[in-house]
């Protein structure tokens, strides 16, 4: 199991978001999550500190002493992408490259991916919501996780993008060998 979580719960002043949640995910495959996927995901991402349960990703543990390790092989985008609007796609990507110490090559794989290779020299602020969305992805992608978790990654496209979008994450799993949750 790539993602493995037994009796995981969130309680904010006493009303439970999350409830002894078990889920498991295997390797390559496309996990569709619906009910309480923000609080879980951000969970799963060691953003916000489960209640009570248990989280192991990829066979580990999810704890203080893993959770580095293993979010090197995890990308995400969670809610809206961040990224900088009066930088143009590619320095944006830039600073993902820096930050994460990638080589080129997985910056440019990325940015291939979702088809984006001839934006990257405009502003991100003059992007489509479809291709902000899809720089979000590429930024997630950049160092090939092995498990991608994406939070509503849809949002505010249009029909054609809603359907460019989905054909995209189901050519991750074979194509790539991610395994993907999506809510």
């Amino acid at each position: 199991m790539i993602i493995a979580t037994e009796n995981l719960s969130k309680e904010y002043d006493g009303v439970y978001r999350v409830q002894d949640l078990d889920i498991r995910v295997k390797e390559g495959d496309i996990y569709g999550f619906l009910g309480p996927n923000g609080t879980t995901m951000k969970m799963l991402l060691g953003l916000v500190k489960p209640t009570s349960g248990t989280i192991e990703i990829m066979g580990k543990l999810f704890n203080e002493k893993n959770r580095k390790g293993i979010l090197q092989s995890v990308g995400s985008l969670i809610e809206a992408p961040s990224y900088y609007g009066h930088l143009t796609g590619h320095e944006n990507m830039e600073l993902i490259r820096r930050l994460l110490d990638l080589p080129q090559k997985n910056i440019d794989e990325a940015i291939h991916i979702v088809r984006l290779e001839n934006q990257m020299n405009k502003k991100v602020k003059n992007y489509s919501l479809g291709m902000k969305q899809r720089l979000g992805i590429a930024m997630a992608l950049a160092r090939e996780p092995k498990l991608l978790i994406l939070d509503e990654p849809t949002n505010g496209l249009d029909p054609a993008g809603i359907e460019e979008m989905r054909g995209l994450i189901k050519t991750l799993p074979s194509k790539y060998g991610m395994t993907v949750m999506i809510s």
